[in-house]
């Protein structure tokens, strides 16, 4: 399933919201109300990532927890653009509770917590640079107020609440973490020694449950607040909307872990929308951790226990630099008919309109076969694998009988697996998307091969309308570039883009390209650049100007590519004008299969009047 029809389907639903606003309008004969909240389709897509990536790629998700914007006016801005593309995302703007507004403005001295010597407490390890502040009813107050009454006041100076969801802590602890000598009440006395570990930890739970509290008082009900302590927290949960369950890769102890995560299903302010990052680790040494597939099924399908949202973050991506995309994210499970129902000590099957997924968190390997869950209440199979392009060896349209689900307990640590079943072997393909630069390429393929005297265009002021998910030359593990240039000559400089699928048929190939300069005005590049394809029925060159056109995916034509490797596009500098390399999207086209969205609106309303006063 491509991107377009995910974000229709989300458009379309819309259409039939506003046909039937206007039909109870017109039925009742008089003034009206018609108030829904409209739950997202399972699997529940999130991102958690700091910023960066073209406008498309946020649409693409159902929630998006980012950094705070840097003002109110372009944030409300780059919120219209990602509402227009996609009108039911939640868009979740975040800042880090614990050190607050250290990148914005200058915090008054008499906000941070020291340790009883007078010094500043460091955040996150000894060279952060980030340091702690004091939540508590201790803070001293600076202008009539705290700093657990300010954060919140500050951020809504930052956010226009009529385009987001709501307010998201980064960070927000309720405990000292890593510290054993704090001073909340700056008396020169280390609590832990004046008053005990217990007391600490119920001075700081009370200060971010206050300074929750005073959030929840400023946005209203109606807006969403969404809380990063890094799990499932204990406190506050009534009044917020979700936790972020954050690098989830293993656990100690599964049967807790989703004890917790019902409870938040169950007590959570309505609606739901707890973020699991799922963290996917290299399978090998040397390996990209995207390619992973078992480790984002795994916490994947632990996601699908409960009403969370799922963000895929290879280890590869650091500290949230990008995430990743999977077909199993396209799947259209419709929603629950159940809570998950145990069929043996933490393996778990849960029944969806449209299918089902089985979950191991056993920590070792189980055999689940459709017998076992026939039994079960929801069970409408027989059920199927899709056939998917990523991991088309798993995903291969079988109808299933039976599995082994892998799982393994290491040192204590339990990792495990899942799977997502369909009622029909639908064919499930995520675009892909071959990049200059290994964070914006898809799974199971790999980035861009450059060959020749290209410039690696990194830095913001060099580029324009690049598609990437972010850019930076030192992070530790991928090198996030936005395109590369290079100057025209004779054909020498190639740029290759090696296409591999898993499910042959047609594809709709698209390049995208920027610019080089300020602006687009300022564009130099050729007119001429040539566009080599190879696919199953020989090569085609298409010649692209690459001085229109920026910033957008753009069609270069259809073709034929088999199961396999092979087939690739090239891109040379044999052209009249400077030549970018930036991406190309093949879009699977051999999927009549896929269901019609339901736009029939149900029957109309019986025995429900709502009226409103007209004063």
């Amino acid at each position: 399933m491509n991107t377009q029809h995910r974000i229709m389907k989300k458009i379309d639903l819309k259409i039939v919201l506003m046909f039937w606003i206007v039909y109870i309008l017109f039925f009742f004969g008089q003034s009206t109300v018609f108030s829904q909240t409209r739950e997202h389709s399972y699997p529940r897509i999130g991102i958690f990532q700091w910023s960066g990536a073209v406008d498309e790629w946020w649409a693409r998700h159902d929630v998006a927890m980012f950094t705070i914007p840097s003002d109110i006016n372009s944030g409300r801005e780059w919120a219209k653009r990602i509402l227009a593309l996609n009108p039911d995302i939640i868009l979740m703007p975040t800042v880090d509770w614990n050190y607050g507004m250290r990148h914005y403005e200058e915090i008054p001295d008499e906000w941070f917590l020291r340790a009883s010597n007078g010094d500043k407490l460091m955040l996150y390890g000894s060279n952060t640079g980030l340091y702690m502040l004091n939540i508590t009813d201790y803070c001293p107050k600076v202008n009539g107020k705290r700093y657990n009454e300010y954060i919140s006041e500050w951020m809504l100076t930052k956010v226009d609440l009529n385009y987001f969801g709501g307010i998201a802590t980064d960070g927000l602890h309720d405990f000292p973490w890593g510290q054993s000598d704090v001073d909340y009440d700056r008396n020169g006395v280390n609590d832990f020694d004046e008053h005990g570990k217990t007391w600490v930890r119920n001075t700081q739970t009370a200060g971010a449950e206050k300074a929750l509290q005073n959030a929840r008082n400023l946005i209203g009900d109606n807006k969403m607040l969404l809380v990063n302590s890094g799990g499932f927290h204990n406190y506050s949960i009534d009044i917020t909307n979700g936790a972020v369950f954050e690098h989830f890769t293993n656990t100690t102890d599964m049967t807790y872990l989703l004890k917790q995560y019902r409870k938040w299903e169950e007590n959570v302010k309505k609606p739901h929308i707890s973020i699991i990052d799922g963290r996917i680790d290299p399978k090998e040494s040397g390996d990209l951790g995207k390619n992973n597939f078992r480790d984002m099924r795994y916490t994947l399908g632990f996601t699908l226990m409960y009403g969370g949202y799922y963000t895929g973050q290879p280890y590869e991506a650091g500290e949230h630099y990008f995430t990743a995309w999977y077909d199993e994210f396209d799947t259209e499970l419709g929603q629950p008919k159940d809570f998950p129902v145990e069929v043996s000590k933490n393996v778990l099957v849960r029944f969806f309109q449209n299918g089902a997924v089985i979950f191991n968190g056993s920590g070792s390997n189980y055999q689940i076969t459709d017998g076992e869950i026939q039994g079960l209440p929801g069970y409408e199979g027989p059920y199927y694998f899709f056939h998917g392009n990523q991991n088309p060896d798993y995903n291969n349209g079988s109808k299933f009988s039976s599995l082994t689900l892998e799982g393994r307990d290491e040192s204590g640590k339990i990792e495990g697996d899942a799977v997502i079943l369909l009622k029909t072997p639908l064919y499930v393909a995520s675009d892909i998307i071959i990049d200059d630069s290994e964070a914006g390429t898809s799974p199971s393929v790999q980035a861009t091969e450059i060959s020749g005297n290209w410039t690696t265009i990194y830095e913001q002021h060099q580029y324009g309308d690049a598609y990437t998910m972010r850019t930076a030359s030192w992070h530790r593990h991928v090198a996030m570039s936005a395109f590369h240039y290079v100057e025209p000559a004779n054909g020498e400089a190639k740029a290759t883009f090696k296409i591999k699928v898993g499910l042959s048929g047609n594809y709709k190939v698209f390049e995208w390209h920027g610019f080089i300069g300020d602006s687009r005005s300022s564009m130099t590049e050729g007119t001429n650049v040539p566009h080599r394809v190879r696919d199953a029925n020989g090569e085609t060159t298409i010649k692209v100007d690459q001085s229109t056109n920026s910033g957008q995916w753009n069609l270069l034509g259809k073709f034929q590519f088999h199961r396999g490797a092979g087939y690739f596009m090239e891109i040379s500098n044999a052209a009249n004008g400077g030549v970018i390399a930036d991406a190309i999207k093949l879009v699977y086209q051999d999927n009549s299969n896929l269901p019609e969205v339901d736009s029939v609106p149900p029957a109309k309303p019986r025995g429900v009047q709502i009226k409103v006063k007209n004063d």
